[in-house]
């Protein structure tokens, strides 16, 4: 008889553990859900500005010889926290960058400084529509000023949800294939693209507006042309992704227009 209920309260353990452990894995899966269409809080055009600020005055050019830095205005950039600052300080000498080894004119010199931020990150800094703030070098004729270190792959653009696609298969993408109508930001790509905002790799997931439907009209901010994060697609030059490094704020999105 005790042999009996011991037998009776093992099985009855064993059969909570289970039940528990299905339990766990569906609440754990469902807070995930719910986690990855949090909004996250996006860096402000106040802190954009001061970012924009102690890049100037850290500049070779200002740290030379530089001084009475003026903030002149601020242009809104048509995507996600996006702006450019414009300053004005003035020089004591001629000349740019460093030029504590040169022989310079000695002459009070005004510049103009313009510096684009994208979701905090300097992707544009021009002195006087001539020199390359980033590159510390004069712009030739027909270069693209910028950074060569930290290439910007974010894509901002407009399209009807074609198709969803959801596999069962374990590491497969979630995606929803989008017919491009406007690219408001980024290089031309494909007439329809693969938009991928779920898999089961080790990256930051942005946002989804919950209850998309087939046909709505959408605006998507993303990565594209990235081979950190869409590298291992065999249609890759057709692929965004909402992607972004771990442990940081992930500012890309789908939402209904």
């Amino acid at each position: 008889m005790v042999k009996k209920i011991w037998i009776a309260v093992i099985v009855a353990i064993i059969a909570g553990g289970i039940i528990g452990g299905i339990k766990a894995f569906h609440l754990s899966s469902s807070d995930d859900g719910k986690k990855s269409l949090q909004p996250i809080e996006e860096i402000t055009e106040e802190e954009s500005l001061e970012i924009a600020r102690e890049f100037v005055l850290k500049c070779p050019t200002y740290k030379y010889d530089g001084q009475d830095l003026i903030y002149i205005e601020t242009l809104a950039l048509r995507c996600p926290s996006c702006w450019q600052f414009i300053f004005e300080f003035t020089s004591r000498h001629a000349g740019y960058g460093d030029r504590s080894k040169e022989i310079v004119a000695q002459v009070i010199t005004p510049h103009t400084a313009v510096v684009t931020i994208s979701q905090g990150r300097i992707t544009e800094a021009i002195l006087d529509n001539q020199w390359d703030m980033i590159k510390q070098k004069l712009i030739a004729e027909g270069e693209t000023p910028g950074t060569d270190t930290q290439p910007d792959y974010t894509v901002l653009f407009r399209g009807r949800l074609i198709e969803y696609h959801e596999s069962s298969l374990l590491g497969a993408p979630v995606y929803w294939v989008v017919e491009i109508e406007e690219i408001i930001k980024g290089p031309p790509m494909c007439p329809q693209v693969k938009v991928i905002f779920g898999q089961a790799i080790p990256v930051s997931w942005g946002t989804v507006d919950p209850d998309l439907q087939v046909g709505d009209t959408v605006e998507i901010f993303g990565v594209y042309g990235d081979d950190e994060f869409t590298g291992s697609y065999e249609d890759k030059e057709c692929v965004v992704t909402l992607a972004s490094t771990m442990g940081t704020e992930n500012p890309y999105y789908i939402k209904k227009c």
